[in-house]
């Protein structure tokens, strides 16, 4: 059954960031929401939010830190819990030129602890390249960013101009609620649908009396399909379509997961993931 806008309220503010500013000048901007149910506000103009406050004291790594000024928090206060969230920062440099829209973008797995959803009631932290839904823990302190990651903190601390966009919410049903400016919702959809065809097809073939040899071969040719252009791209070494790509990125995962910690793990996750499966919808 979908939401209606009075059930589904979900809270999304600028963090006060004030103390962690890298410049006076920043001017960032929270756009309306366009989601029904759905409020934004900039810079101090929220209630106190302590699983915010909690979050942010817990950050001890300073790459991270460094992001918190370009941060939004979303605080639920629907329901259901949070499993997805797409959100997009447009940013204009210093000598008035627009960036590509930098986007942010977590994934679909609705089988995932309770400890990776924004749970109804509570509050996460939305930066550029991750969301952090609880307290950090201290291990996490020597964390590195990526290279390219740390390349674009410079462009977002000259920046003359940026504006922040809630793209996309997907609920614990599979609802998905939000304007799919970039197609967000498709990529859901297949980030979802991927994960179920290889979850299945593990436990088919596992049924059926297939070896786990046979099962880890199959992973390996579905990990690497043939490639070709998508439309608009060009030339591309993605697979063809959103749900090959996610398939194939699937599959490396569940491969991945073999090699690190068995089959007895790899058949019990497939299961879970099977069990857990929701489709997306909207």
């Amino acid at each position: 059954m979908r939401l209606l806008p009075q059930q589904s309220l979900l809270v999304l503010s600028l963090l006060p960031f004030t103390a962690f500013a890298q410049t006076a000048s920043l001017n960032l901007v929270v756009e309306p929401s366009t989601v029904p149910g759905v409020v934004t506000s900039g810079f101090g103009s929220q209630a106190n939010q302590p699983d915010v406050d909690a979050i942010v004291g817990s950050i001890t790594n300073q790459q991270i830190r460094d992001w918190l000024p370009f941060g939004i928090t979303l605080s639920n206060n629907t329901s259901q819990p949070i499993v997805a969230v797409a959100a997009r920062w447009q940013v204009t440099d210093a000598t008035g030129k627009r960036s590509g829209q930098i986007m942010m973008s977590n994934g679909t797995i609705f089988d995932k602890p309770s400890a990776l959803m924004v749970s109804p009631g509570k509050s996460a932290v939305a930066l550029p390249f991750l969301i952090l839904q609880t307290p950090q823990p201290s291990t996490r302190s020597g964390v590195q960013l990526s290279a390219s990651t740390n390349q674009k903190l410079l462009l977002f601390q000259t920046a003359q101009h940026i504006q922040v966009y809630l793209d996309g919410v997907l609920f614990a049903s599979g609802q998905f609620i939000g304007p799919d400016t970039l197609k967000e919702y498709e990529s859901f959809q297949a980030d979802n649908a991927g994960q179920y065809n290889v979850a299945s097809a593990i436990l088919a073939k596992h049924n059926g009396g297939a070896g786990t040899s046979d099962i880890v071969a199959w992973l390996q040719q579905t990990a690497n399909p043939p490639r070709g252009p998508i439309a608009g791209l060009g030339n591309s070494l993605f697979p063809r379509d959103m749900t090959a790509r996610s398939t194939a990125q699937n599959a490396q995962r569940f491969l991945r997961l073999y090699k690190v910690r068995g089959e007895s793990t790899l058949y019990a996750t497939a299961q879970q993931v099977a069990q857990n499966h929701v489709t997306v919808y909207r």
